[in-house]
């Protein structure tokens, strides 16, 4: 990409759309770009020339990632349901949560 390479812009996606998940294909399989890559939140990374398989393995773990973010999620709102100590505070702390949950 003309400028800007596949580290670089997976933060810029992310700050729009914090749960996308992000697959980047390189022809450069350095550790150098591979550590960068994860930090800057990509969830996996293909190797070029691209093989139907290794396209297949890494959408099939970046589904499974955003299913495990969502379930988390909803555990978390669940915790903070089942913890409140004062019922009458529980239409509070629903909307609070959901509004953490569906901000992410």
């Amino acid at each position: 990409m003309p400028g800007l390479d596949g580290p670089d812009l997976a933060p810029l996606l992310r700050a729009k759309l914090p749960e996308l998940q992000i697959v980047m294909t390189t022809g450069d399989v350095s550790v150098e770009v591979a550590v960068r890559s994860l930090r800057a939140g990509v969830s996996d990374f293909i190797e070029k020339p691209l093989r139907s398989d290794s396209v297949l393995k890494a959408t099939t773990h970046a589904m499974e990632r955003r299913r495990l973010d969502r379930t988390e999620a909803l555990y978390r709102t669940s915790q903070t349901i089942f913890d409140a100590q004062h019922f009458e505070r529980l239409p509070e702390a629903i909307v609070s949560v959901s509004m953490q949950v569906m901000s992410r």
